[in-house]
């Protein structure tokens, strides 16, 4: 069992670097990573980690994310970093536990998961309805970066989004998709303030 500490350090930088990561650099800004997800208590407890799972999650992301006396990461850097990371988590699973947490993903992330061209084979896109994505992708990206609060312009341009995107797929893609993101898992967000 590990100290309470560092599972609460784990998740504060996990989520900072997710977000400042993610923003700067990653593939899809907004998205987050797998590595994140897993960090989160409710989907540790869904995925049934044992103890030597959470421990070992633990030290991939105190290792992907060593900031040494180095200079700051570049944002390419943190984005190779988050991906590593991703990438570690997905060894340490189980089949069944690295499917469900690409479902919990789904769930999380919701369309923004479409830069991923796994996830637009398995909707059967066509190549006009991937350029398509491709455009309301970089317009989310650019909605994130107006001016406002973050959390609002985070959500409202998540709906816009999805809006968007439900538009162009068919109704089949459409079921197809919703059958992807698995059974809802309740995620509790985190209260922000004091």
């Amino acid at each position: 069992m590990r100290p309470k500490a560092w599972r609460s350090l784990g998740l504060v930088l996990a989520g900072y670097l997710a977000l400042v990561g993610s923003a700067l650099a990653g593939p899809t800004p907004g998205k987050t990573p797998l590595y994140a997800i897993a960090l989160r208590p409710e989907v540790q407890a869904a995925l049934g980690f044992s103890a030597a799972q959470s421990s070992a999650l633990n030290q991939v992301v105190q290792n992907a994310f060593a900031m040494g006396k180095d200079a700051p990461p570049t944002p390419d850097d943190l984005a190779a970093r988050q991906r590593r990371a991703d990438e570690e988590v997905l060894r340490m699973l189980g089949t069944t536990q690295r499917g469900r947490i690409r479902e919990i993903g789904r769930q999380l992330n919701g369309f923004l998961v479409m830069d991923d061209p796994t996830e637009r084979s398995a909707l059967g896109l066509s190549a006009a309805q991937g350029k398509d994505i491709d455009r309301a992708i970089d317009a989310y990206g650019v909605d994130m970066r107006a001016p406002g609060l973050p959390g609002m312009r985070q959500t409202e341009a998540r709906a816009r989004l999805n809006r968007r995107l439900e538009k162009l797929l068919t109704p089949e893609q459409l079921r197809t998709w919703k059958r992807r993101q698995g059974v809802r898992l309740r995620i509790v967000q985190p209260r922000r303030g004091g």
